[in-house]
C-alpha cells in the first residue's frame, strides 16, 4: 500500500518512510483481502499530513520475513526511515525487536526509554514489558514500535515532531 505526497521543500522528490507492520493476524487478513491494521495506517495518516510518502506492508511473525522485507524498504534511495508495528511484547512469537536490533549499526536508545517511561505513567507495570526500540541500519532510522494504536500516538507524539532532525542526523 503505497500513498504519496510531495513536500513542500520539493515538490519533485517525495520522502519516503516505510512501514512494516508485524502480525500474523493482520498478514492472514490481508491474504484474504483484508485491510484490518490500525496502527500502520495510523502511521501512515500522521506522516502523509507532514509530507511524507508511505509504503505500508504487512507480514507475519517470521524473522526471515520481517528481515527482507525491511532490507527491500531501505533498499530504495528515497526511504527515510522505517516504523516497525508489532512483535514488540515478551511472548514467544513477538520477534520482530531481536530480528530488527541485529541489524542495527547504532541504537538510539533514548527513543524506547522515553517511550517506557511515558507509558509507565500512563497504564503502569505493562508498559515496562515493551521492548520499544530504536537504530541505525544501513544509515537510516529504524523504529520498533508496540502494535497497540495507543502506544502508536504515544510513539508519534514524541517522534514526529524530531522526524527530520533525528533523518538529518543518521545521515550525517
Amino acid at each position: 500500500m503505497v500513498s504519496a505526497m510531495r513536500t513542500a521543500d520539493n515538490p519533485e522528490k517525495p520522502r519516503r518512510v516505510g512501514i512494516l507492520v508485524v502480525s500474523d493476524t493482520l498478514a492472514d487478513a490481508a491474504k484474504r483481502g483484508i485491510d484490518a491494521d490500525v496502527s500502520g495506517k495510523m502511521i501512515e495518516r500522521e506522516l502523509n499530513k507532514i509530507g511524507y510518502e508511505t509504503v505500508r506492508i504487512v507480514v507475519p511473525n517470521d524473522p526471515r520475513i520481517i528481515r527482507r522485507k525491511l532490507l527491500g524498504l531501505l533498499n530504495d534511495n528515497q526511504t527515510v526511515c522505517v516504523f516497525t508495528v508489532g512483535g514488540t511484547g515478551i511472548s514467544r512469537k513477538d520477534v520482530t525487536v531481536e530480528t530488527v536490533e541485529r541489524m542495527f549499526s547504532k541504537r538510539i536508545s533514548g527513543i524506547g526509554e522515553e517511550l517506557r517511561r511515558t507509558g509507565f505513567r500512563r497504564i503502569g507495570f505493562p508498559a515496562l514489558l515493551s521492548r520499544t526500540s530504536a537504530g541505525l541500519v544501513k544509515g537510516r532510522p529504524v523504529f520498533c514500535l508496540p502494535g497497540a494504536p495507543s502506544a502508536v500516538r504515544v510513539a508519534l507524539r514524541l517522534i514526529l515532531p524530531n522526524l527530520s532532525t533525528i533523518v538529518q542526523e543518521a545521515g550525517k
